[in-house]
């Protein structure tokens, strides 16, 4: 598949460490989405693992885990992330019904990780 829109951008190598870590999060959240542009609901949820793990399921666990990371590191509690005590790969998958939402990088209201 072509690529249709222009490669992430760089990470800066004389930024801040703000900076930096705020580039290579944004590089890395683009480059998944790079990777799954075109690919149809049916290509996003199709198994790809024993275990049931599929590209969306993928984006889902690479969101948690940053999410949680965040939470811990800068001391703020987390919402209850469902389904993982009763399955421990549960954030690997997209549940059962639900449908991708396609996240916009221009209506994308992230903000900076908070200072300590």
């Amino acid at each position: 598949m072509a690529r249709v829109g222009p490669m992430p951008p760089r990470v800066p190598s004389d930024a801040d460490e703000k900076t930096t870590l705020w580039a290579t999060l944004d590089s890395y959240r683009d480059t998944v989405l790079w990777k799954l542009e075109g690919l149809d609901e049916e290509q996003l949820s199709r198994p790809m693992t024993p275990s049931g793990t599929n590209l969306i399921g993928l984006v889902k666990h690479l969101a948690t885990a940053e999410y949680g990371w965040f939470c811990e590191v800068f001391g703020r509690e987390t919402e209850p992330l469902p389904d993982i005590d009763i399955d421990p790969e549960a954030d690997l998958r997209l549940a059962p019904g639900r449908r991708r939402e396609t996240p916009s990088p221009s209506t994308d209201a992230r903000e900076p990780p908070p200072t300590p």
